[in-house]
């Protein structure tokens, strides 16, 4: 622990400017916990779901601008509230059969980007046609901690998602191609608590599309409770059970 405050400490004088702690070290516990080739980590407990989605709150310095459809005519603001939603899936890599040989199949964990849509007054998560990687988990997940001039805030490229997308205006191509000079298409991202210290609608959201989808297969008698909790002196915890469905 007294090696990694050292290093902490040590911030090159040209990085003076960006932050009063070494965003380098924070960089390489990234890379060593989420690797680009996770390799014997994808081997996921015989317990764990066969798929996992993973929001990250972020703060988007830059802002974009987004529309709001209204009943006679639309609107635009700027937003500076972001995210990063992900699915992790288990899958067969492609061209092995299961049980053919009677070896069981190594499964690798499959990483799709999520984008919002509406349908009708709820907001729904569909995968982008983009790529994603675990570097792009990694660098999304980094700029989300980067506590405001301790860390570094990160330039980060990101795409708008197809037509529908709620997020369709914050598109890096169109960014750039506006004439941004300054950042070249790119987004400055600090903590996403800045602006969304406690996603719990993002989360909700996410939840309930999954327990729209097994709730009718599932017992009744069971819950979902969502918890929010605050450090501090004292420990306050927010709980609520509601729609029925499994943990």
């Amino acid at each position: 622990m007294a090696q990694i405050q050292d290093c902490l400490l040590k911030v090159e004088r040209r990085n003076h400017k960006y932050s009063l702690l070494s965003s380098a070290v924070v960089d390489d516990i990234g890379e060593e916990y989420i690797p680009d080739n996770p390799g014997d980590a994808l081997n996921c407990h015989p317990a764990a779901a066969d798929s996992l989605r993973i929001g990250l709150a972020m703060a988007n310095l830059n802002s974009f601008s987004q529309e709001i459809a209204g009943e006679k005519e639309s609107f635009a603001y700027s937003r500076y509230k972001d995210q990063f939603v992900c699915l992790l899936r288990c899958v067969i890599p492609h061209g092995e059969l299961s049980g053919s040989s009677g070896d069981e199949v190594e499964k690798t964990i499959q990483l799709s980007e999520l984008e919002p849509r509406r349908k009708g007054r709820q907001v729904v998560w569909r995968p982008m046609l983009n790529t994603c990687s675990w570097s792009i988990l990694r660098l999304m997940a980094l700029s989300s901690g980067a506590f405001p001039f301790a860390f570094r805030a990160r330039r980060i490229v990101r795409t708008g998602g197809s037509s529908a997308s709620l997020m369709r205006s914050r598109d890096s191509s169109r960014k750039a191609t506006a004439g941004d000079q300054l950042y070249g298409g790119n987004y400055l991202y600090t903590d996403g608590g800045v602006f969304e210290n406690e996603p719990v609608g993002m989360a909700a959201s996410l939840a309930k599309e999954i327990d729209e989808k097994e709730g009718s297969s599932q017992s009744m008698s069971c819950g979902r409770i969502p918890s929010a909790f605050s450090p501090g002196p004292l420990l306050h915890v927010w709980c609520s059970c509601s729609t029925p469905t499994r943990f």
